[in-house]
């Protein structure tokens, strides 16, 4: 969207609004000859025309403006659309008053020293649409409310109250603005929510409380859930939450209407089985950045006939064994990244994946081995992204194995160039660093390709006598090479006091 700031004055536009595109390029330029106020993107040609042109008109022409704010008025080309805006960074005084038409008010600089100013210049406001008041050192919403007693909340769709110090969303907090549709309590300090806090609040469909305190996430702790009818988008990000009860977000007697649930950044190490149940409309799912060392797999398949996006980057898993995901059906997009654990991702790891289409693995920086049946019924699988691993090598019926794939991503990875990775050099699939083709040998090895193991565990183990633990070994190979064990002398001078169990793969 091309965006020109002119003076009020400027008798053109009230003729560009009804002008054609062919000749709306003319009289922009014709615009910008004049001696207007012109700021932001230069306007370099006219291909950064779109269908639509938005004109912001500085206010200090005609709008009512304090001192401590910045005021614009907004128009469609159409105009059909009229809306006035005001951004304040400096405290507002006593007399200081608002254009009464002006719809949106941003105050984020020295709230809490004018609050009483600002609440009163903002109930002078005919239909305010969207209040943004952060930074005001509020503790409650009931302070907002009292402050606030003449204010249209009525017609308030946007409320963000974030950055402030609100401590404990009380029962039927909002009652008086039916209208909210985003609610935003970003970076505050809330460690409760009431069952009725939100109350009469049937048309809100966002709703951020990232980054406060709500460390609990049981079916009891989230009932206030159950007022949030038409919710679709829920952030519960960085709340310093450690386990994910059953049952935690069910909305009886119905399921949630959720598309969108964030619980990144928290502390998450266990998700029960039931956790998810009751969101059977959700699409993107992101737990990334937590404590997980495991996939939660049965609570996941809970999402299977909705989920489209899942991101579980940055957690703790040290490797993706067989079923870590499985009849995800209408799963899109995996995210899996960064994680510094990760060492191995085995066979069928992804099982019956039949929408999957972009997998990312990229920045894991342990991830030495990648199994050639990781993915078993995954037929959309067009993009996988593996940059900036450990891998040496990948199994060329890896890739042959899928059937739709058009990229595979190996840069940043200690890719040697030998019989086993080869084959990476005819493929149009594959993107690979250029420089490890410089390190192949002129006459190929002819005396055979032996096999390349992927160590995945320490040589040295302190591991008490009492506890069991599993060591793992992969190897890339041609045919695919058996595995076999040694065991030193000295655990079979004492295999009384041990038991080895060997699994081969």
């Amino acid at each position: 969207m091309l965006v020109a700031y002119v003076s009020a004055q400027s008798a053109m536009l009230s003729i560009i609004y009804r002008l054609r595109l062919p000749l709306l390029i003319y009289a922009i330029y014709d615009v910008v000859s004049e001696p207007a106020v012109l700021t932001g993107s230069p306007l370099t040609s006219p291909s950064m025309l779109f269908t639509e042109v938005a004109w912001i008109v500085h206010a200090n022409s005609s709008l009512k403006c304090p001192a401590a704010c910045q005021c614009t008025a907004s128009q469609s080309p159409y105009g059909y659309r009229h809306r006035s805006a005001a951004a304040c960074d400096r405290p507002i005084d006593n007399d200081d008053l608002f254009d009464p038409e002006t719809e949106i008010v941003h105050v984020t600089g020295n709230c809490h020293r004018s609050f009483v100013s600002v609440m009163a210049a903002i109930a002078g406001l005919s239909a305010p649409y969207e209040l943004s008041l952060q930074r005001c050192h509020m503790y409650t919403v009931e302070e907002l409310m009292l402050a606030g007693d003449g204010v249209n909340w009525g017609t308030v769709i946007v409320l963000d109250v974030g950055f402030n110090l609100i401590t404990r969303i009380v029962d039927r907090a909002f009652i008086h603005m039916s209208s909210l549709q985003t609610l935003i309590f970003k970076h505050n300090r809330i460690e409760a929510i009431d069952r009725y806090a939100f109350e009469g609040l049937s048309d809100l469909t966002r709703l951020d409380l990232t980054e406060n305190r709500l460390s609990m996430m049981t079916h009891a702790d989230m009932r206030w859930l159950f007022a949030l009818k038409s919710l679709e988008d829920l952030s519960l990000r960085d709340n310093g939450v450690h386990v994910l009860a059953a049952a935690a977000f069910h909305c009886r007697p119905t399921t949630c209407t959720l598309l969108h649930l964030d619980l990144g950044e928290n502390r998450i190490r266990r998700v029960e089985d039931d956790a998810f149940i009751g969101l059977s409309n959700i699409t993107k799912l992101r737990l990334d950045s937590s404590q997980l060392t495991a996939v939660p797999s049965a609570a996941l398949v809970r999402l299977s006939d909705s989920l489209e996006e899942l991101d579980m980057s940055g957690n703790q898993l040290n490797a993706l064994l067989t079923l870590s995901f499985y009849n995800l059906s209408a799963l899109r997009v995996l995210r899996l990244n960064s994680m510094p654990t990760l060492q191995f991702v085995d066979r069928n790891s992804f099982v019956n994946m039949t929408a999957l289409e972009h997998v990312e693995l990229s920045g894991n920086e342990a991830l030495k081995y990648i199994d050639r049946e990781a993915f078993h019924n995954a037929p959309r699988v067009t993009n996988i992204s593996l940059s900036g691993c450990e891998l040496a090598a990948v199994d060329q019926q890896f890739v042959k194995g899928l059937i739709s794939l058009k990229s595979l991503d190996l840069r940043v990875n200690p890719i040697k160039c030998d019989c086993h990775t080869n084959w990476m050099r005819l493929s149009n699939i594959t993107r690979i660093n250029s420089n490890v083709w410089q390190q192949c040998e002129d006459d190929p090895d002819t005396t055979g390709c032996p096999p390349r193991i992927a160590a995945l565990f320490y040589s040295k183990l302190d591991i008490p006598l009492t506890d069991t633990f599993t060591l793992y070994c992969r190897a890339v190979g041609s045919p695919p090479p058996q595995i076999t064990w040694s065991l030193l002398s000295l655990l079979d001078n004492n295999s009384s006091f041990t038991e080895v169990h060997q699994n081969s793969t």
